[in-house]
Formats: C-alpha cells, sequence, structure tokens
C-alpha cells in the first residue's frame, strides 16, 4: 500500500537523526516512484478521492520537510543530521521560506 510506503521512508529517514544519504533518497522516491503510483490510482468514488489527496500531500510535505533539512547542514535542536553534528547558528540561524511559483517549490533563507 502506498500509505505504508510513505510512512516507512518517512520514519526512517525523517526521525530525529537525520544523514543526507537518506534525506535524498526521501525526496527522489516520493516525487518519482510513489506520485507515479498514486497517478495510478482509480478514482471511482468520494473516499477514492479524499485518498488520493491524502496520498499527494503526504508525499509534498515529506519531499518539503527534506529538502529543508537538506539545506540545514548543521545540528540544531531536534534537527541532528549525523554527517553535521556541530551547531552552525552563523549561517543557518535563519527561518527557511517555502513559496510556489510556476509550479516549482522555492526554498529561501530569512534573517
Amino acid at each position: 500500500m502506498i500509505k505504508n510506503e510513505i510512512q516507512d521512508i518517512v520514519s526512517r529517514e525523517l526521525v530525529v537523526c537525520r544523514r543526507e544519504k537518506g534525506l535524498k533518497e526521501l525526496i527522489n522516491k516520493p516525487e518519482g516512484e510513489l506520485i507515479e503510483k498514486i497517478s495510478l490510482l482509480k478514482v471511482n468514488k468520494r473516499s477514492d478521492i479524499k485518498n488520493y489527496f491524502t496520498l499527494k500531500s503526504m508525499i509534498n510535505i515529506a519531499a518539503l520537510i527534506a529538502k529543508s533539512a537538506l539545506l540545514r547542514k548543521e545540528s540544531h535542536g531536534s534537527h541532528h543530521r549525523e554527517d553535521y553534528p556541530e551547531k552552525n547558528d552563523k549561517e543557518f540561524k535563519k527561518i527557511i521560506k517555502v513559496s510556489r511559483k510556476n509550479c516549482r517549490n522555492i526554498y529561501k533563507y530569512i534573517d
């Protein structure tokens, strides 16, 4: 089931300890393979429509979180990167703003 696949990869890669390899895997799988799978779902009744949009939202949110986590090359609070164990306030004590333009997500640091 697609929902279980999404939950498995999110619980494995977006937990407290993160690493670049896992974050990239999480981004590539949802945006490729899983999007393709949900596009093949049959939508015949109202509950199918709800299920489709729930799965699509889960995939989008997982990818947004993973991409934001990938931008932070540091460990800070509950965001721990195994590959970047040190805190780096000088470069990363900023908010990551995600906006959408021309069907693409744009990630921008805000001081």
